[in-house]
């Protein structure tokens, strides 16, 4: 057992808000375990949160994290480093890999994350949300093992999902945008379709590849609705973001960050100084939105942007982002029936 993952007494009491009397009660009629550091008790947090938290609180109301009205973290935290995803109710591709970047900035701020999880969560462990949350934080991140390994896989219906896959380098996004391309075939989508979706993917990997480093990027893809198909695309990173990036250019230095974010999306606007012709990635995806009559949310280091192409009247908005921190998550989603017969050259 890891001190990172002992509290002490007061701690236990201050996350219950109970008296250290009633703290003693609960310990004993749950058999939670103890442990006496240089005359001081710390009890394990994971244990205390699942055997003493989940029974005496009452779960609140549930919260939607989606790219259209998404509610904020502080909805789902408990403490500084505790979140009850039990309280998630309906979670989509840019509220997943907004949450992911979220909990994987906390993680490596040097915080120890423990995760309330149920059954009901099994939308997040389809998404492959708790698999890349392991993959490389297991001695920084816990949830209920017995709880997780009870957690149901969802069974795919007909739909497309393909769920959280980490990019880490420029291309290797290939395999994703071939697995998923075959998939909409199958679906009836036409080449051009195929086409201008992955041609939307590989500029946003590449740009998210390229900048954020040594961070790697995720994408999701989902396919939903009935009497009109809707496809998501998100791509994320928890890199220096867009706006920072830019600013490595002198021309682009004194921009604010809301400005450096927008101008990212004009034509060969980089942050590389030396290459003129860079630039054109974000601004093609931008184009590829408006053409297909997309929606598009896009949120980098703390300010984010929604652009709505769909209506018949182009709405741009401030908005507030889903994902406060250092890092960029983008998402576009296209409505089947407004594709039309539209080509990769006509964008």
């Amino acid at each position: 057992m890891r001190h990172g993952d002992l509290i002490n007494l007061d701690q236990c009491c201050q996350i219950l808000d109970i008296s250290r009397a009633t703290l003693t009660s609960y310990r004993k009629k749950y058999e939670v375990s103890s442990f006496k550091i240089k005359q001081t008790v710390f009890i394990p947090k994971l244990e205390l949160l699942n055997k003493i938290y989940t029974i005496i609180t009452p779960l609140p109301p549930k919260v939607a994290l989606m790219m259209d009205g998404a509610d904020d973290f502080e909805q789902i935290k408990i403490d500084a480093t505790t979140y009850d995803l039990r309280r998630l109710d309906i979670v989509d591709g840019h509220g997943a890999i907004s949450l992911l970047s979220h909990l994987l900035s906390e993680i490596r701020s040097g915080s120890y994350l423990h995760l309330i999880i149920g059954r009901d969560n099994s939308f997040l462990k389809a998404m492959n949300l708790f698999g890349e949350l392991k993959r490389h934080h297991n001695s920084n991140i816990f949830w209920d093992e017995e709880i997780f390994n009870s957690i149901p896989i969802v069974p795919y219906s007909n739909l497309i999902k393909l769920p959280i896959t980490r990019v880490g380098v420029v291309g290797g996004q290939n395999r994703f945008v071939d697995d998923l391309s075959i998939q909409l075939s199958r679906q009836g989508y036409s080449i051009d379709v195929c086409s201008y979706i992955g041609w939307a993917i590989g500029e946003l990997a590449d740009n998210s590849a390229t900048h954020a480093k040594t961070h790697p990027c995720f994408i999701y893809f989902e396919q939903f609705g009935d009497d009109q198909k809707y496809l998501q695309l998100t791509i994320g990173d928890t890199g220096i973001g867009i706006p920072e990036s830019l600013a490595q250019n002198s021309r682009y230095s004194d921009l604010s960050t809301e400005q450096a974010l927008l101008n990212a999306f004009r034509p060969y606007v980089s942050g590389r100084c030396d290459e003129e012709k860079r630039g054109k990635g974000l601004a093609d995806v931008l184009q590829i939105a408006m053409e297909c009559g997309s929606r598009m949310r896009v949120e980098s280091n703390g300010i984010g942007y929604s652009y709505t192409f769909d209506s018949g009247i182009d709405r741009f908005q401030k908005i507030s982002p889903l994902y406060r921190g250092n890092g960029t998550i983008i998402s576009l989603l296209f409505i089947d029936g407004l594709f039309g017969d539209l080509t990769r050259d006509d964008v």
